[in-house]
């Protein structure tokens, strides 16, 4: 399991959703779909930010950042319908 896999099973263990070891199987046999859960981390993490006082702007960038992609994609991520 890749660290990136990784992160993503404390993200579904956090949403309560299931075990992290659960959520581990789930994902080495391929029954989720991370690109939702990437994209549910965000839109997660872009709220915290703005709770925060942040601007909305600001928040994404940082998202970003911290996810190591380009803002058109946290910013797709975030305004495409869950």
């Amino acid at each position: 399991m890749t660290r990136y896999e990784k992160q993503l099973c404390a993200i579904i263990e956090r949403s309560g959703a299931c075990s992290k070891a659960a959520a581990q199987r789930l994902i080495e046999r391929g029954l989720i779909d991370l690109r939702k859960v990437e994209a549910m981390a965000m839109r997660e993490r872009i709220i915290e930010f703005q709770r925060q006082g942040a601007r909305r702007c600001d928040a994404m960038q940082w998202t970003a950042e911290e996810f190591c992609c380009s803002y058109e994609k946290v910013r797709q991520c975030f305004y495409q319908k869950p």
